[in-house]
């Protein structure tokens, strides 16, 4: 089955994808008013990387395996179905996609183990250009507490 979406929302935030497979569902009837559904795909979203901005591909691989009892379904209200791809006996494959990926975001994403980010002072991305900017300049808030590490430094 095609995937329709053609970004990620999350809090307000757009993830295009940049690649994304169909997914693969297989459906049992178990009886007894229960269902097995299984669901595969793979799909890389761009995130910007924590340090830097710089887009990241990232993979998502979705697996999914559930008995669903559909007594259940039908008698919880919306917001509190465990199960907000199923309505009745139609299944929304975007939904099921969006939870699998809402469940396995990462915190944060970098585009190299030793990304350096960007100058905080004049916005540079230190991975592609060097500036000359004194990054060792702090807060001024902070001024008291770089008095007493100088003072411990110099005992």
């Amino acid at each position: 089955m095609p995937v329709e979406m053609a970004q990620f929302l999350l809090e307000g935030t757009e993830y295009p994808f940049a690649k994304k497979s169909d997914v693969s569902l297989y459906l049992e009837n178990l009886g007894e008013n229960k269902l097995l559904v299984k669901a595969s795909g793979q799909f890389l979203l761009t995130i910007p990387c924590t340090r830097c901005l710089d887009e990241v591909s990232y993979p998502f691989f979705v697996d999914f395996e559930r008995e669903i009892h559909m007594d259940s379904v039908d008698q919880k209200p919306a917001e509190e179905e465990e199960y907000q791809f199923i309505t009745g006996y139609e299944l929304d494959v975007d939904r099921l996609v969006y939870e699998e990926i809402l469940v396995r975001f990462p915190y944060s994403v970098l585009c190299k183990e030793n990304c350096k980010g960007i100058c905080s002072v004049c916005g540079v991305n230190l991975n592609h250009e060097t500036c000359s900017c004194d990054r060792l300049a702090g807060d001024p808030r902070m001024s008291v507490i770089q008095d007493i590490w100088k003072e411990f430094k110099e005992v």
